[in-house]
């Protein structure tokens, strides 16, 4: 199709394929079917547009979706709609030339005048949505969670509680906690297969330290007086689902809470991504929340516990399938408390000591600090006496300069918080010069150690870390096409003639770019190479990339032919 359009160009698409569909989910197949149908569509669109020789231009893309969020109070609330919302977020971040916009609607405003005039909006930054033709704008806001309403929870003398991911170490920390309330049974399912417990006492800790661990973990809980109960299982698999709830309550009685804290996390561009790999993370997210609410329909539990991600506010580049994910389990809270079912989610920011970010060596402070696994466990136990919906546990890093892209998220920031952040602005700009100081590193010699120092701290400053791996991903640390083009910016101050964008992108550790540029700088036997007139070329490369001309891809394309 866009072939087919040739040189004229696109200048606006609308998107409301979502908005006409009202298929009722009776089974797991049922929501399958149409989150395929709202996701890859969107996905393939993106695509198609991605790959497509003939789109130069930025294009104003408006996704208008059907309740897919909760505005007000007592509506119906679709959530498998809300897995494009996810999705447009996480392709902002890795392809400029789509400039997306949300609009979220109910029936009652589809026909609306307003909604021609949304449409036809410039530079709108935030979240919008339309109930009973009134217009709402979504806001970032703090809270002080002492002052939420509060509610009778408590973790019941021999209580079932079963948790998903449960031999995960944020699985296992919350089990540990569970027990420490009271003597319990825990269900643990977890993907992975523990070996029998008769060949527990024979597992070494030097060759295996991680299930030495697991197992310790488990028998310290025993040794308190609680039972553990462990199931090896796929969550979003009906039948073994109902199997296992169905022995649960068979010999114990019931299900007094579940804790969904399974989940796979999500790498890589998403339009470069493959069906097979987007699915295995939806299985958990989506099919398993769904299965698990359906299971247990019949149980009167105290409470339903669903662990997302902050990715679902403030999405990184490769997370895009990630956070249409835990889009949907944001919005499945908000349904299944529509039910009378009380529901929480929690968007958890990176866990510092355990969990996906620790096993990926992400767990680092960005936008928000790495938070410690002793303040995470009050944050649930606060949030679990609490009649909360959803809520974000995490501290704001005031002093990242990440911050300053916080309004490229979609959402509208509180007063409140924009002070807060302009306050942490000011006593950055108080920072020795970096490029003065990496300069004199420089002049002291061209060590491997010392270009790596000098590369790190300019990550570290553009990203606003107080730390970074030189072994970690860029993109895995929440960079994008702007923030390394101003890396580039800084770097090439420094070295110049020596490195070009795609050089970033090419070599994205910190490592592998130090050992890049010493490689240029101290060429072995090579004649030292022709000054070439680059530099407007990547200077007007890198303008129409920030600009939304280029993409990151086509951009790596024309600096590999200069």
């Amino acid at each position: 199709m866009f072939d087919d359009i040739g040189k004229e160009r696109i200048h606006q698409i609308i998107h409301l394929l979502s908005v006409d569909d009202k298929s009722i989910i009776d089974d797991v197949e049922d929501l399958k079917q149409k989150v395929n149908r709202n996701f890859y569509n969107l996905f393939y669109l993106c695509k198609t547009i991605k790959n497509s020789n003939t789109i130069a231009e930025p294009i104003d893309f408006v996704l208008v979706t059907l309740c897919a969020d909760s505005v007000i109070e007592d509506e119906n609330v679709i959530s498998e709609n809300a897995v494009m919302y996810g999705l447009i977020k996480g392709i902002s971040r890795e392809y400029p030339l789509l400039k997306f916009r949300y609009i979220d609607v109910d029936e009652s405003s589809l026909e609306n005048d307003d909604l021609i005039k949304e449409f036809n909006a410039k530079n709108q930054l935030y979240n919008v949505a339309y109930r009973q033709n009134k217009r709402y704008v979504q806001e970032f806001v703090a809270i002080d969670i002492e002052k939420e309403k509060g509610n009778n929870v408590q973790i019941k003398n021999e209580g079932v509680y079963v948790i998903t991911g449960g031999l995960g170490g944020i699985g296992l920390e919350i089990a540990k906690f569970i027990a420490s309330k009271n003597n319990v049974k825990l269900v643990l399912i977890n993907r992975s297969k523990l070996p029998d417990r008769k060949l527990w006492s024979h597992i070494n800790e030097s060759k295996d330290e991680k299930l030495y661990k697991v197992i310790k973990a488990i028998e310290a809980i025993e040794s308190n007086g609680s039972e553990v109960i462990i199931y090896s299982a796929d969550v979003s698999d009906m039948d073994s689902m109902t199997s296992i709830v169905s022995e649960i309550k068979d010999k114990y009685g019931g299900i007094n809470g579940i804790i969904h804290s399974a989940g796979v996390s999500g790498q890589g561009f998403i339009l470069e991504k493959k069906e097979e790999e987007i699915n295995t993370i939806f299985d958990s997210k989506i099919y398993g929340t769904w299965v698990l609410d359906k299971v247990t329909e019949e149980c009167n539990m105290d409470f339903f516990v669903l662990f997302s991600s902050i990715a679902t506010v403030f999405t990184a580049p490769g997370q895009a399938d990630y956070a249409a994910a835990n889009c949907y389990m944001d919005s499945f809270a908000v349904n299944r408390n529509r039910r009378g079912k009380k529901t929480c989610v929690i968007d958890w920011v990176a866990w510092k000591d355990t969990g996906m970010a620790a096993k990926n060596k992400v767990n680092i402070d960005t936008m928000f600090k790495a938070i410690k696994t002793e303040t995470a466990i009050k944050a649930f136990d606060c949030i679990l006496h609490k009649d909360i919906e959803r809520v974000i546990v995490g501290e704001m890093n005031y002093g990242s300069k990440m911050l300053n892209f916080i309004d490229g998220h979609f959402l509208k920031i509180s007063e409140q918080i924009k002070l807060r952040i302009d306050a942490g602005k000011k006593i950055k700009s108080n920072n020795t010069n970096l490029t003065v100081e990496a300069k004199e590193v420089l002049n002291a010699g061209r060590d491997y150690k010392e270009t790596e120092k000098i590369i790190k701290q300019v990550f570290m400053d553009v990203l606003g870390f107080e730390d970074i791996n030189v072994n970690d991903n860029f993109f895995e640390l929440g960079a994008d096409s702007i923030l390394l083009s101003q890396v580039y910016n800084e770097l090439k101050k420094i070295y110049s003639g020596s490195i070009n964008i795609t050089d970033i992108f090419e070599n994205y550790t910190i490592s592998k770019l130090a050992a890049y540029i010493n490689e240029s700088l101290n060429p072995k036997n090579e004649a030292a190479p022709k000054e070439k007139d680059i530099e407007a070329e990547i200077s007007a490369a890198l303008s129409k990339m920030e600009s939304g001309e280029l993409s990151v891809d086509n951009v790596v394309e024309i600096l590999k032919k200069v």
